[in-house]
């Protein structure tokens, strides 16, 4: 996925500065974007023909620039909707990589993987508070109540993906007993 997308969808809700553009999409549940990024992209989507640009002169003398969507962003927005991108598609997961290449040595993946899971359990209890304070009465707090539901869930099975592997190492770290001769 890129940012191109879904800096579409949020010109497909309303007109954006490059800067508003960036506030709005941080304050969503599901990207990070810097300023940089959000002006070379909104750049790119004028260039293709997706958004327009409208030049503001307010009253403090600093000409912006709003963009807004053009029919044809709305279809590439909509075709990419459509599409089966990010659905089926397997990403290289690192974590599960380091993972096999560790197991005959994991102290030092255990380390990691216990940062990691401190990180997911923060960014868990974050998001649930998040999840507490949305409401459901307009549309798009509807649509984040959505997504932050599962991106709760998926941090769920990784704190207890997570936690099962801390496990299952430190095991394969610890010598076995040594069984008494039976005689």
């Amino acid at each position: 996925m890129s940012l191109q997308y879904v800096a579409l969808s949020h010109y497909n809700a309303q007109s954006h500065t490059a800067f508003s553009l960036c506030q709005t999409i941080n304050q969503s549940s599901y990207w990070l974007a810097d300023q940089a990024q959000t002006y070379r992209e909104s750049q790119r989507l004028l260039k293709k023909g997706w958004i327009k640009a409208h030049p503001i002169d307010p009253d403090d003398g600093k000409r912006r620039q709003y963009f807004s969507i053009t029919p044809e962003g709305k279809a590439a927005l909509s075709e990419w909707i459509a599409s089966s991108s990010g659905f089926f598609e397997e990403p290289n997961d690192e974590i599960c990589a380091k993972l096999h290449a560790a197991y005959q040595e994991p102290r030092p993946f255990i380390h990691q993987l216990q940062r990691h899971l401190e990180f997911v359990t923060n960014s868990h209890h974050h998001l649930t508070r998040r999840l507490e304070i949305v409401g459901s009465f307009r549309p798009q707090d509807f649509v984040e109540r959505l997504i932050l539901e599962k991106k709760v869930i998926a941090l769920q099975a990784d704190m207890k993906w997570c936690e099962n592997t801390i496990t299952a190492l430190e095991q394969l770290t610890t010598p076995p007993l040594m069984k008494e001769k039976v005689t």
